[in-house]
């Protein structure tokens, strides 16, 4: 999904946004003087969208719309551009210039484009950012040209007995983790011979008791640790103490 259908809920378009609040009085066939920190912003805003303010979305629609006669004019030479003015800086500039023109140009495949995307994926690997956080387009180029190159190898749990576990006791509940972005938590408990981790959900209204499924079950408390661990493709919100050593992704450095 572009990030104009997403912003708007999945329904909206770029003639639904502001034209011209960037554009007024300037060349809209060309970049913008502000380019370069224009790029930073995006790059940094669409690595982490989903936790955007109304303000930096307003900012990225703005500035998708204020560059989209450009694109669309001449794309090749809106390609080239954006490669000149952020090769030289590289990092979050790089990974915005890529995002901007799979915004406004998707499926636009050309030597900028394909250097762009190479770069700043290198860029977003040494960073160890999730492969969650990554675009669509930015799974299938990985796949096409680096087949069978794990983006990051997952971490190790501790060995048995290297991180000590403290016992559940008959009745308590454990919190192990929190998920902000689903309001979900991992939730431990015993129960008979067993130790089984919940997910928990609020309800749908006030009024509806919260929503709970099984994740892991078993007699082995260290197994559930393990297990758990392994199942989140990003680190959560918060986690217990003695699960963090168990998450086995990579936490990203998004400065």
């Amino acid at each position: 999904m572009g990030i104009f259908s997403w912003l708007r809920g999945g329904t909206a378009t770029l003639d639904d946004a502001d034209y011209g609040r960037f554009g007024v009085g300037r060349d809209l066939r060309a970049l913008p003087r502000t380019i370069v920190k224009d790029l930073d912003f995006f790059g940094r805003f669409w690595i982490r969208r989903a936790e955007a303010v109304p303000a930096a979305e307003q900012r990225a629609l703005d500035l998708c719309a204020d560059l989209e006669i450009f694109a669309k004019s001449d794309p090749i030479r809106f390609c080239r551009e954006l490669r000149m003015v952020s090769e030289p800086v590289g990092g979050w500039v790089e990974y915005g210039a890529i995002r901007l023109i799979g915004e406004l140009l998707s499926g636009i495949d050309t030597p900028d484009t394909d250097y762009l995307m190479e770069s700043s994926l290198a860029f977003l690997r040494s960073r160890t950012i999730p492969w969650n956080n990554l675009s669509a387009d930015a799974h299938t180029w990985w796949m096409a040209n680096l087949p069978g190159v794990e983006w990051l190898p997952p971490k190790q749990v501790p060995l048995r007995g290297a991180s000590p576990l403290t016992d559940v006791r008959f009745g308590e509940e454990r919190v192990l983790a929190t998920i902000e972005f689903n309001s979900s938590t991992f939730i431990l408990r015993r129960e008979g011979a067993e130790y089984v981790c919940y997910q928990r959900y609020p309800g749908p209204d006030e009024y509806s008791e919260p929503i709970e499924f099984v994740d892991v079950r078993s007699m082995d408390m260290y197994e559930v640790y393990c297990r758990v661990g392994r199942g989140f493709s990003g680190v959560p919100d918060w986690v217990d103490p003695q699960l963090a050593p168990f998450i086995t992704v990579h936490p990203g450095d998004f400065r």
